[in-house]
C-alpha cells in the first residue's frame, strides 16, 4: 500500500489533512479517499502523524504493509526534526520510500519554467480584478453578461495558492473577451464624460 496525503488551508481559513490510500487488485491499481481531517491546533509533524495514525486505525489498515508515502514536500512533510515521515517511519518499524507529489512538482516547474506567460497571467489577474473585486463593477459586468445572454455569470478570480484554477481563469477570460472589451470601454468613455 501507499498512502498519498496533501494538507492545505481551504477558504475559511482551517487546515485540511487529505488522506489516500493506493493499492492493488490482481492488476488494478486502485486509490481511496479514506480521511478528510480537520487539524484543529497546529499542522506540525506530529499532528499530521496522529491525524494519519488514527485515520489508519479507523479504516483497520495494518502499517507493515505501507511502503512508500507521497507529500507536497512541506517541511512539516519532510523537514529534518519532528516531521511527519520521520515520525511515521519510527510508528511503522519499516523503511517508508519518500515520494514528492508530481503535481506540486509541475506546479513548481510551471513557476519557473513558463516565465513568458508571466505576464499574460499578470495583465488577465489585473483586469479580472478590475472587474471581479469592486462591486459596482461586478454588478454592471454581471448585468453585460445576462444582457448579451452569455452562458456566464461572471468572471473566475485567479488565486497563486490554487494555482490549478489558472486554466479555467484564462479560459472564462477569453470565453468572456468580447464583453470585457466592451465593458473596458464603456468604463473609459464614462471616466472621460464625468472628468
Amino acid at each position: 500500500m501507499s498512502l498519498c496525503l496533501d494538507e492545505s488551508i481551504d477558504i475559511t481559513m482551517s487546515a485540511r489533512l487529505d488522506v489516500f490510500v493506493r493499492y492493488c487488485v490482481g492488476n488494478v491499481i486502485k486509490e481511496e479517499l479514506i480521511a478528510i481531517t480537520s487539524l484543529l491546533t497546529t499542522i506540525n509533524g506530529t499532528d499530521i502523524c496522529m491525524a494519519v495514525m488514527n485515520s489508519l486505525a479507523e479504516k483497520e489498515i495494518v502499517l507493515k504493509k505501507i511502503v512508500s508515502v507521497t507529500t507536497d514536500g512541506a517541511p512539516n512533510m519532510v523537514g529534518e526534526k519532528n516531521c511527519f515521515i520521520s515520525l511515521f517511519k519510527t510508528d511503522a518499524g519499516h523503511s517508508i520510500i519518500e515520494c514528492h507529489c508530481i503535481i506540486h512538482q509541475q506546479a513548481l516547474c510551471t513557476k519557473s519554467g513558463l516565465t513568458f506567460l508571466y505576464t499574460v497571467i499578470m495583465l488577465v489577474t489585473k483586469m479580472v480584478n478590475l472587474i471581479s473585486s469592486q462591486s459596482l463593477n461586478k454588478q454592471k459586468f454581471d448585468a453585460l453578461l445576462d444582457e448579451v445572454n452569455s452562458v456566464y455569470n461572471g468572471l473566475i478570480m485567479h488565486d497563486n495558492v490554487r494555482w490549478l484554477s489558472r486554466k479555467n481563469v484564462l479560459r472564462r477570460f477569453d470565453d468572456c473577451l468580447e464583453e470585457i472589451t466592451q465593458f473596458l470601454h464603456n468604463e473609459s468613455k464614462n471616466e472621460h464624460t464625468h472628468s
